[in-house]
């Protein structure tokens, strides 16, 4: 069996001869035995992900087909932490040149046995005080040299997102707005009286009305407009998978995609210079 090494002198060795003859009509030809190359190399790599540790219920290496290790710390790797995987290949080189350069978000959701959602991550961090927060990791991915992409695998559907419809509080706006300022609870300004709240959550002249037609649209437009937003202004993209297991395959797909897309990143000595020329015959035995 072909090991790490063997690939990788055939890959360099592929690798020098499309530059040699690019322009010429065996390009094709090399580049297809290039391809199927890099696939074989890849199924030797030895890839750890690292998952945040703050992730509840993270994607298991069974999942992913890879193992997976606690996120390190800035001690450790010089950086802080950010996302909540990043994946890191084996090999040569110092700790922190050997990261692949794709960040991942995860967005998990909630849901009862009929396959409805009663919790969506995605939402809490898009649509609410969270947002902000967010764009502060977005942040700190920027900044960090390891990374050149950051993307988010939500464990909803599109359409699951745009139907989200979060328990309203049970509070008017102005104890709301009281209550987020002060940290207190109890008093209602609009009145100037005491109140009295139910668990902190409910105020006895709360008056819930049920939201409009043309308030839900309204809702499902602006949360549109976010995730396009977040693409313009950041270039995070979001994939929508529709359940666990699948987003645990999207993210092992992107990383493979990743490291066979930046081969000459991950393979040591792929610009040094050849020993010898090849003949036309030798690149095509």
């Amino acid at each position: 069996m072909k090991s790490r090494q063997d690939y990788e002198q055939e890959i360099i060795q592929l690798h020098h001869n499309i530059k040699e003859y690019d322009g010429t009509e065996v390009v094709a030809r090399l580049k297809n035995r290039l391809r199927g190359q890099l696939h074989g190399w890849y199924d030797r790599l030895n890839i750890t992900v690292f998952v945040a540790n703050n992730e509840q219920t993270p994607w298991t290496s069974e999942e992913l087909g890879m193992k997976t290790h606690p996120m390190l710390l800035k001690k450790d790797v010089g950086h802080d932490q950010v996302g909540d995987y990043q994946f890191l290949v084996d090999g040569p080189g110092r700790l922190s040149e050997r990261f692949g350069g794709l960040l991942v978000e995860r967005k998990g959701c909630t849901r009862r046995k009929d396959g409805t959602i009663t919790a969506c991550d995605l939402h809490g961090t898009l649509m609410s005080d969270n947002r902000d927060r967010f764009y502060r990791e977005i942040e700190r991915f920027e900044r960090d040299p390891r990374f050149e992409k950051m993307i988010i695998v939500a464990e909803c559907t599109l359409e699951e997102f745009l139907d989200f419809l979060p328990d309203r509080p049970q509070m008017c706006k102005f104890c709301q707005s009281y209550h987020k300022s002060s940290k207190e609870v109890g008093y209602c300004p609009t009145t100037e009286t005491i109140v009295k709240l139910k668990g902190g959550k409910e105020c006895q002249h709360y008056d819930e009305k049920p939201r409009t037609p043309a308030q839900i649209e309204g809702l499902r437009n602006s949360k549109r407009e976010t995730i396009n937003s977040l693409y313009v202004r950041s270039g995070v993209s979001v994939y929508f998978t529709g359940s666990r297991e699948e987003a645990a395959r999207v993210y092992s797909g992107l990383v493979k995609q990743w490291v066979i897309g930046n081969y000459d990143k991950v393979i040591v000595g792929l610009d040094l210079p050849k020993c010898e020329p090849s003949t036309m015959s030798e690149v095509l035995a």
